[in-house]
């Protein structure tokens, strides 16, 4: 198939997003290039996720039922048939162009395996509304920096169809062992394979549900997939694409800096507690993945 040829299927794991998915569909509506297939895996949710995704005549609605989000992606990606498959949370709001821009980037490289883009979040959530794409940044510095490959983000990623047929097999099924989207990183590399950003690739997320437990959790269970990586024995592979150390130490460098406002958030997430107690407002995010 010729690459002007490539298809493109953006697939959505779901739970309990009723909230969030009907902003997600209609930026998919307004998308300057269609997606040739939209998949919704709806998790097992207790709401209305499957009602609204099913509301979108473009959207194809498919069930798991073993809880988690690996298996969500999983039966998401092998029910996909375009060329493309590209991957998305329910909360994203995706730019007008960014299936165009997803499509040209394969196009461009027939050797690009795997590529990712940046997200827009609000700096300090509930009390102002400034956006940045500052803090994904600061995740691919330092998780490229820690775990010595190119990562891809799994909010905001595509992979090629090949390639995911190559690798399903070896993915780690467990989602309290790995992060989901760096353990497909981290196959990729041991198969050699081309994983890299795509600028203008971009996405927006409001950014509350990082300021809770779950930013310190993410970063956790992040060190807990280079270990399960080590055991496996992936990095000792012969085409084990890793990064080379200058880009490392840059990465390294790029992402200690920002220390200064880690604190910051962690002041940020004690403010973000104290207004939710003050509006008496639940924390919602806890019932989703």
């Amino acid at each position: 198939m010729s690459n002007k040829a490539l298809t493109v299927s953006v697939i959505i794991p779901a739970y309990n997003e009723e909230r969030h998915l009907m902003a997600c569909l209609k930026a998919i509506a307004a998308q300057t290039v269609r997606p040739d297939e939209v998949i919704v895996v709806n998790n097992n949710s207790t709401d209305k996720t499957a009602k609204v995704a099913n509301s979108y005549n473009f959207v194809r609605v498919v069930n798991e039922k073993i809880q988690g989000r690996t298996a969500a992606r999983n039966t998401g990606f092998n029910s996909a048939k375009s060329d493309i498959l590209s991957r998305i949370d329910a909360d994203v709001i995706i730019a007008p162009d960014w299936v165009e821009k997803l499509r040209q980037a394969f196009i461009d490289d027939p050797e690009l395996a795997a590529t990712s883009g940046l997200s827009k979040s609000l700096v300090v959530p509930w009390l102002w509304k400034w956006t940045t794409t500052f803090w994904t940044r600061v995740y691919f510095w330092e998780s490229q920096g820690y775990l010595g490959i190119p990562v891809v983000w799994g909010a905001n990623m595509g992979l090629r169809r090949k390639h995911w047929l190559t690798i399903r097999s070896e993915l780690c099924l467990d989602d309290e062992a790995v992060h989901e989207d760096q353990d497909v990183s981290f196959v990729l590399a041991e198969h050699g394979l081309i994983t890299r950003g795509t600028p203008g690739l971009l996405v927006s997320i409001d950014g509350r549900e990082y300021a809770s437990g779950k930013f310190f959790e993410y970063f956790w269970r992040e060190r807990k997939t280079k270990w399960y990586h080590k055991k496996r024995g992936t990095f000792k592979q012969v085409d084990f694409r890793r990064l080379p150390w200058p880009s490392r130490l840059k990465d390294i460098v790029f992402s200690i800096i920002p220390a200064i406002g880690f604190l910051l958030v962690i002041i940020f997430v004690m403010l973000d507690n104290l207004i939710r107690l003050f509006r008496k407002q639940p924390n919602n995010f806890k019932e989703r993945y």
